[in-house]
């Protein structure tokens, strides 16, 4: 596979940077530096993937597209600190709500800074609550569910985020949210491994979730923002897969060998659905 090919720079280089670190953190016996490892091994494959793509960003970054590097740094980071101080679960998830408007003010920076109307503070206000109401689902699948939940609707809303930007078209943006889904899968497949192989369920920290799922948000926001020709319809549907999440408990816990060989694949099925009908009303809405 040629190294310059956007695949192998997207997906495979990714994906084998965070299987590596996810598995090395397996030998960490320390529980939270174990999450904490895995959850880098996930922000430095996206980050890896954005320098390949993009090469490294100035220092104040020149336009949005730079600020996603900083922006996955700083989830990466985030979700260490939460980690390491052992956060209370709400104190986790107003975190990943805020993130979002992290997000869209910087992006936004200098239209809010030069007075903006009225009809930009409420798109911004639209597109925060839609951003923060799909980390929550995930956030809440993910402490209900386990690790592979989390992972599954990540990689899941990922692919469908990619095929959305690859009908606006844009190229960058699909091929990042291809980084996440590839970063995404490496996570859900140490997962579940580890389900059948040690019949426990592996945990993710906030470093893992909000690297990976900071990251697509981040990435999904830019898209909205600044492309013209993307399906506002397609991409708000999106919303939709991380409620998959809902069917987690019952698919994934409890039962015997078939529900945990059967379960996370029955979930994916499910949150592949509305994941295919964002890509689906992005074909049929154009820049709508």
């Amino acid at each position: 596979m040629d190294p310059n090919n956007p695949v192998f720079q997207a997906v495979i280089g990714p994906f084998v940077v965070a299987f590596l670190v996810i598995g090395s953190s397996r030998l960490v016996g320390w529980r939270t530096g174990s999450e904490v490892l895995a959850g880098l091994g996930v922000t430095a494959g996206l980050l890896m993937a954005f320098v390949q793509l993009r090469g490294i960003p100035s220092l104040p970054p020149n336009s949005a597209p730079e600020k996603l590097f900083y922006l996955i740094t700083l989830a990466g980071l985030i979700g260490v600190a939460l980690d390491l101080l052992g956060r209370p679960p709400l104190i986790g998830r107003l975190a990943f709500v805020l993130f979002p408007a992290i997000c869209l003010a910087w992006f936004s920076l200098r239209l809010l800074l030069a007075q903006p109307d009225v009809g930009l503070l409420i798109k911004l206000a639209i597109m925060w609550a839609g951003a923060a109401i799909a980390l929550w689902q995930i956030c809440v699948a993910n402490a209900r569910g386990g690790a592979l939940a989390g992972t599954i609707l990540i990689l899941a809303t990922a692919v469908g985020a990619a095929g959305v930007a690859a009908l606006a078209p844009f190229i960058g943006v699909t091929l990042l949210c291809a980084s996440v889904a590839a970063v995404a899968g490496a996570l859900a497949l140490w997962a579940y491994g580890v389900r059948l192989l040690v019949r426990a369920p592996m945990t993710i920290g906030a470093t893992s979730l909000l690297g990976a799922a900071g990251g697509l948000v981040a990435t999904v926001l830019l898209l909205v923002l600044f492309t013209a020709s993307v399906s506002t319809a397609g991409a708000a549907f999106l919303i939709a897969v991380p409620f998959a999440g809902l069917v987690a408990e019952p698919l994934l816990l409890g039962g015997g060998i078939g529900r945990r060989v059967f379960g996370p694949v029955l979930l994916t099925v499910v949150a592949a659905v509305p994941a295919a009908g964002a890509i689906g009303l992005a074909y049929l809405t154009p820049s709508q």
